[in-house]
């Protein structure tokens, strides 16, 4: 038996071996190369000593947080250079991937290595659910398998500097029905908690997520206090001029702009929130939840009424150009879903055929207020059931010009205004 068939055989063992028990930090990957990328005529190689750093970010066409990271991938590779390799790592064919890209077109490939198709290092990673990053050093080391978050630019230097990383590890989930002791739960008027962000924790079952509780996990403060007040549901207070920090430290309550290493600021200012009340009291809960946070983190709430620029929309003429004609009513009025998820609308129209104008309304003061930032007020008193139809590009590449190019056919127009707008102040108690 030569010297190249002995090779082969243990090399096919290796693997064998390799797949059937799954690399954990500390294990050594082995040298590999792979030819299933999205370059031609191009390998993708791990070997020992060509990289002070290579990450491994598997991700797939289901994943749409991957998707969106791809502009920080990209940005990060080209800021530490040949020091360091990003390869992407995905399930999904080739072909496939390709078509990904060509046909949703506002997804843009990022220029790193990528490699397709894969079913190797998933397996030995026993990868699971994306995204998920493994952190390899110069030797192919396995140091980390981390969440998402733990890719930044600070950890990378850190890295690179021989300085262990704080990133919290990806581990088996604990699946809890509540953290709470159900001892005494009769006598109680209500109880809650508030707790850091618990890494591999997840709730289900049990009294979370019932119409007695109000739940939520990893979040900041402002969410919290946003979630209390918008309970009812009748105003959107995430909305950011509807929230005013009059506090001495904001980046505390809301994630900061351009943060380095956001998997640090995560961990120390995200929490945790259970509320749960007796049968009967349902409707108090929400006010019990404002008191919590208000004593918790030491706030008081307040109300004022603040000018600023409003997009209105209004009738040009007095006559009815949106009465439907009736018939069986059918909506394609909405956006195109620009994630990975879900149907990729290929109608060049997007309908409302015999809705309420509400629906309109919806959809369009929606796209108002989360693309523009601006707040919206509807002026045209209108009611009834409508017919509008509008191109496609109108409302997956939202404007100001184009919405009101469309909306001129149906007598309507947005215009600024200056209006009042009612705001919750969140100030400091001391």
């Amino acid at each position: 038996m030569n010297k190249q068939i002995i090779l082969l055989m243990a090399m096919v063992i290796f693997m064998k071996m390799a797949v059937a028990q799954t690399l954990q930090v500390g294990d050594k990957l082995p040298a590999l190369k792979f030819k299933e990328v999205l370059a031609p005529d191009q390998e993708v190689g791990l070997e020992p000593h060509n990289y002070k750093l290579t990450i491994l970010d598997f991700w797939g066409h289901g994943c749409s947080s991957c998707i969106e990271s791809f502009p920080k991938v990209e940005k990060l590779q080209a800021m530490f250079g040949d020091s360091i390799q990003i390869i992407m790592v995905n399930k999904e064919s080739k072909d496939s991937t390709e078509s990904l890209f060509a046909k949703r077109t506002w997804i843009k490939k990022p220029q790193v290595k990528m490699i397709s198709g894969d079913t190797l290092l998933h397996k030995m990673f026993d990868v699971r659910a994306f995204p998920r990053i493994v952190w390899l050093d110069e030797e192919l080391n396995v140091k980390y398998i981390a969440h998402a978050i733990s890719m930044n630019a600070a950890n990378i230097r850190k890295f690179l500097r021989g300085e262990h990383l704080n990133s919290k590890p990806v581990i088996q989930t604990d699946v809890r029905t509540s953290l709470f002791d159900k001892t005494y739960e009769s006598d109680l008027q209500s109880f809650s908690y508030l707790a850091l962000t618990i890494n591999g924790l997840r709730f289900s079952g049990g009294d979370w997520g019932t119409a007695r509780s109000i739940t939520a996990r990893n979040v900041t403060v402002l969410y919290l206090i946003q979630s209390a007040f918008g309970g009812s549901g009748s105003v959107n207070w995430r909305l950011p001029w509807k929230t005013t920090l009059n506090v001495r430290n904001p980046d505390l309550y809301r994630r900061p702009e351009h943060l380095e290493n956001p998997e640090e600021w995560y961990y120390k200012h995200t929490y945790v929130y259970h509320l749960l009340v007796p049968k009967g009291r349902e409707r108090d809960k929400y006010e019990f939840m404002k008191k919590d946070l208000a004593n918790y983190f030491s706030l008081k709430f307040s109300w004022d009424t603040i000018s600023m620029e409003t997009l209105v929309l209004k009738r040009t003429g007095n006559k009815d150009k949106l009465k439907s004609k009736g018939g069986k009513g059918f909506s394609t009025f909405r956006r195109r879903n620009e994630s990975a998820k879900g149907s990729l609308f290929a109608d060049e129209k997007r309908i409302l055929r015999n809705q309420p104008f509400v629906a309109f309304l919806n959809t369009v003061g929606g796209m108002i207020e989360g693309t523009l930032q601006k707040p919206f007020v509807n002026d045209t008193r209108y009611d009834g059931n409508v017919d509008m139809e509008f191109d496609g590009m109108t409302l997956d590449f939202f404007t100001l010009e184009g919405l009101n190019e469309e909306l001129e056919r149906y007598g309507l127009k947005v215009v600024p205004e200056i209006r009042p707008i009612e705001t919750l102040v969140i100030s400091d108690q001391y």
